[in-house]
């Protein structure tokens, strides 16, 4: 019997033979005895499938996943991704994948860090594009994979022309907390471009030298 691509399958295949690897396996959220994966082939093409725990029977189907409820007790990350043509954008996750990022190892590794993120639905809130995890999500940090040193080369140079901010951008309650992070000077700030750090906050330690009373309140 002859392979099927995974392109090539329509609804209501029950005897096609695919050739695939799993690459991610997860239990579904809303249902615990549905077990999935992702299968791939060796044309790059992915499908997601579907089984009942202890059946060998798999299903594919077309699924909307299911995000956590937004409750503060379950585990959540929010990070910044940003590309060589600095475009930034905000990747939430909840659950395993926020409970095993290691915000303090990452932290530490030497610039810059290359991360690479699976399954993740493209969603809008306020006018801006965000990511949210789905249960297949999965983050790869420096992963090996010869994109991985062309990206790190291409932000090297980048970088050292307009060496990047170390910025923080988690909220606090506590004021004397958030005046002691991202503290710099106004050369530094007037250095960059102003897109480039949206919704992050500043501390500034400067003296007023002259107040202009020639113009009024606008």
């Amino acid at each position: 019997m002859t392979t099927t691509m995974i392109t090539d399958l329509n609804p209501g295949d029950g005897d096609k033979q695919i050739e695939i690897k799993v690459i991610r396996k997860w239990v579904s959220y809303g249902r615990k005895s549905e077990c999935c994966y992702i299968f791939l082939d060796k044309n790059g093409d992915a499908i997601e499938a579907c089984s009942w725990l202890g059946e060998k029977a798999l299903h594919w189907k077309d699924r909307r996943y299911l995000s956590p409820d937004q409750n503060p007790a379950k585990p959540l990350l929010k990070i910044k991704i940003e590309n060589l043509r600095e475009k930034m954008i905000e990747a939430t996750f909840w659950d395993e994948a926020a409970k095993s990022f290691d915000k303090e190892a990452v932290q530490a590794l030497p610039d810059p860090v290359i991360v690479a993120i699976t399954s993740m639905k493209v969603t809008k809130y306020q006018g801006n594009m965000q990511l949210t995890a789905t249960p297949a999500s999965y983050i790869y940090i420096n992963p090996d994979i010869p994109e991985t040193a062309s990206m790190t080369s291409g932000f090297i140079l980048r970088d050292s022309q307009n060496p990047i901010l170390k910025i923080q951008y988690q909220k606090d309650k506590d004021v004397g907390v958030v005046k002691e992070r991202n503290k710099f000077t106004l050369i530094d700030l007037l250095s960059q471009k102003p897109g480039r750090y949206g919704g992050a906050h500043f501390t500034c330690k400067a003296s007023l030298v002259h107040i202009d009373e020639s113009r009024g309140w606008f």
